[in-house]
């Protein structure tokens, strides 16, 4: 199972959990606030895999580091 999978399985049971539970109004925001976060996690994952995964990203990163100077003398 993939991860973008797994934390829509997630956010799938966490909802029905709360249904059950019947959250009052400050669990219910720190609930939403969680599911927003995982939702963000999830799109940053995408996104990271659209790259090529992190070794990918990680090595384009290097690459460019390379290029650039802290101190560069003008």
């Amino acid at each position: 199972m993939k991860e973008d999978k797994v934390i829509d399985w997630i956010i799938h049971m966490a909802k029905n959990v709360a249904k059950s539970r019947k959250l009052n109004s400050h669990q219910l925001l720190i609930f939403n606030a969680r599911l927003k976060t995982l939702t963000e996690v999830k799109a940053k994952l995408k996104r990271i895999d659209s790259f090529g995964g992190v070794e990918s990203l990680i090595s384009k990163a290097s690459i460019t580091g390379q290029k650039e100077s802290l101190f560069p003398i003008d």
